[in-house]
């Protein structure tokens, strides 16, 4: 029964690094170093994630964003 309990925490564990993972690769975060804290640094990982997860994700790149702005066509 304990080793049923085990699991069901470590696969909690693990969901809840890739949840945090997600969120921060959607906010263009490197979401690797969050879920290697969140399963390694449990409440550091989490913290980090809820300080970090305040802040907006960036906005999309606009059409010509990517363009050199000192190009001049003729």
């Amino acid at each position: 029964m304990k080793y049923l309990v085990g699991l069901v925490v470590a696969l909690a564990l693990v969901g809840l690094a890739i949840i945090c993972a997600r969120d921060m690769d959607r906010r263009g975060h490197k979401g690797e170093l969050y879920a290697i804290a969140v399963l390694f640094f449990l409440p550091l990982g989490l913290l980090m994630w809820a300080l970090d997860a305040r802040r907006p994700p960036p906005a999309p790149a606009g059409v010509g964003d990517e363009a050199d702005p000192t190009f001049e066509p003729d």
